[in-house]
């Protein structure tokens, strides 16, 4: 048609192509401090900006003042304690963080786990971050050095230090006597 730079951008292929405003970051990351001073972390293998529409179905921007919301792919968040250790970790298939409240909603594939050797799986999740909390109203089960779990949600409260879950919930501990190791002999 004449126009060089319409002929290169009809070449794009679909799947390449954004809405306008709409941005895209691979091997994003985005750190801060909850309402206690107590770092996180959270890593997706990518970030893409959510646009709004408006009543008409145009694509906007969303409002400055309601802070960015972000789609991500294998997100990973990990909540310390205040020296910067402990805490727990979240991982999942796909997520969406808002950024203003600090929300994090995770989906597919959750795994929960703790430097002290336990993991739940869950269907989903619910994070606080500026909280340190997270939430599961779904089922879910997991294990550890005493045994494992089954319950109909759970709730991570005070940056991992308090573990509650709903029931039904079943448990079974592991009674095996732990390893004496030579030294202690």
């Amino acid at each position: 048609n004449g126009n060089p730079l319409q002929d290169q951008l009809s070449q794009i292929a679909p799947d390449l192509k954004t809405t306008p405003g709409q941005s895209s970051l691979e091997n994003a990351r985005y750190e801060g401090v909850d309402t206690e001073g107590r770092p996180f972390v959270l890593t997706a293998d990518e970030a893409t900006r959510v646009m709004a529409k408006d009543t008409m179905g145009t694509t906007i921007d969303p409002s400055p003042q309601a802070g960015e919301t972000v789609d991500l792919t294998k997100p990973h968040a990990q909540l310390f304690d205040a020296t910067g250790a402990g805490g727990f970790a979240l991982k999942a298939s796909e997520g969406r963080f808002e950024q203003g409240p600090g929300q994090l909603r995770l989906e597919g594939g959750v795994t929960l786990s703790d430097e002290t050797g336990y993991a739940l799986d869950l269907k989903d999740a619910d994070v606080d971050l500026i909280n340190h909390r997270a939430e599961s109203q779904q089922p879910v089960s997991g294990k550890g050095p005493a045994g494992s779990i089954e319950a109909s949600g759970v709730k991570v409260e005070d940056g991992g230090q308090n573990i509650i879950f709903s029931g039904p919930a079943k448990m079974t501990f592991d009674n095996k006597k732990p390893a004496v190791s030579e030294d202690a002999k």
